[in-house]
């Protein structure tokens, strides 16, 4: 999900953040009108909340059906606009039918392979031509090859107040012994957001996931649904909305919402095991730094 302006982005920072599309089952990207600020560390918390008034808009990979088709709706009745990238357009075209008019356009999709990067970038083009320019992130993990959007950390740029989030799972943390893939794959998604949320906000770009428990999708069987109903652990789609709202209306990156069915939760990360482990994981950010953006 992102909530920002122009992007700012180095060439390095731009790949991966078009790649992280890809590896995350549904991905959010809203933004607001790009505001002409100097980019220091004391402007971010004020812009974000004086950008409330600003025109808002979203670009969902994933956003026909389940989670990322109820976001969709969530942010269409919130005045946004969106653009929805997805393999199966069938919900985007019934949400077009329902909120589109001859004079208004607020919903705007075309069909995406997000195993493609091609198909990505296509989309994620069209998207930008649709919504006016103003989103900036993506889903997604591969190639470096894009072109810069601007100078990182220069004082005149358009300082990109994003908010990019991401559907984890409590897969990430908890252990599911028979969805080894699948508990990898959200494992990968939480790591991501500790990680390269922390990166990202220096440039302005928060990184954030939800991680529910089972909410009632077309994942799985209604039976299965129905059986976790009756002991009442089905996660209602409400709470998500609720800790997509927060996510927003927050300046932090690199926050994990657990969401259940009695609410949601900020869940916080690992605690290092001892001085010397956080000595080494300092020494190993400072190293990753340089490489992440060329400077040696």
């Amino acid at each position: 999900m992102i909530d920002a302006p122009e992007a700012s982005l180095t060439q390095t920072s731009q790949a991966y953040f078009l790649e992280v599309i890809s590896n995350a089952t549904l991905t959010v990207i809203m933004s607001n009108a790009p505001n002409k600020q100097r980019s220091t560390n004391n402007h971010k918390e004020e812009l974000h909340r004086n950008m409330g008034d600003q025109p808002k808009t979203a670009y969902i990979t994933g956003g026909a059906s389940g989670i990322g088709l109820a976001l969709s709706t969530h942010l269409l009745f919130k005045n946004y606009k969106v653009f929805i990238a997805d393999r199966n357009t069938a919900g985007a075209t019934h949400l077009a039918d329902q909120h589109n008019t001859p004079n208004n356009t607020v919903l705007y999709y075309a069909t995406c392979d997000t195993s493609s990067w091609e198909s990505q970038l296509s989309v994620f083009q069209a998207a930008l031509k649709a919504l006016g320019g103003r989103i900036s992130s993506i889903q997604h993990f591969r190639r470096q090859d894009l072109v810069v959007w601007g100078d990182r950390g220069s004082e005149d740029s358009y300082l990109l107040r994003g908010t990019i989030g991401l559907v984890a799972s409590v897969c990430g943390f908890y252990c599911v012994p028979s969805l080894p893939i699948y508990t990898a794959a959200k494992h990968a998604l939480i790591g991501l957001t500790r990680s390269y949320g922390a990166l990202l906000w220096e440039e302005g770009i928060a990184v954030n996931a939800v991680a529910p428990n089972v909410v009632r999708t077309g994942i799985s069987a209604e039976e299965f649904y129905h059986s976790l109903e009756k002991e009442s652990l089905l996660t209602p789609m409400d709470v998500l909305m609720e800790a997509f709202d927060v996510m927003l209306a927050r300046a932090k990156s690199a926050v994990v919402y657990e969401c259940g069915a009695k609410g949601w939760t900020v869940r916080e990360g690992a605690e290092y095991l001892d001085e010397e482990s956080g000595r080494c994981c300092d020494l190993l950010k400072e190293r990753g730094r340089k490489l992440h953006y060329g400077l040696e």
